[in-house]
């Protein structure tokens, strides 16, 4: 996993080979009116990427019991409506574990 850094409102990701095919996932995910992405807020001169930070709580495995049918459900709209915006999206930048498919 990449390390990043919360600055206030926003996310640091440091620069990766995947930082420009991550940019154009984001900013199409954004076009496409899906919420549930961080916001591309800008890029720094090092290639970092700046992000909005999204509040939440993430259950460790541990803790998966406490989730509800309501959070389950939530879960479940949120991956529909990712995988209803990427439907046909194909960066312009490749990925470093492999080909773009």
């Amino acid at each position: 996993m990449t390390e990043f850094v919360r600055v206030g409102d926003e996310l640091l990701r440091p620069a990766t080979p995947n930082s420009e095919s991550m940019m154009q996932l984001l900013v199409h995910l954004e076009r496409c009116g899906f919420e549930g992405a961080p916001l591309v807020v800008g890029s720094q001169p090092d290639g970092a990427v700046r992000l909005t930070w999204i509040e939440g709580w993430v259950p460790d495995e541990a803790e998966g019991w406490k989730l509800d049918a309501g959070a389950l459900e939530s879960v479940g709209s949120l991956l529909l409506g990712y995988h209803d915006s990427v439907r046909g999206f194909a960066p312009d930048a490749g990925f470093e574990e492999g080909p773009r498919l």
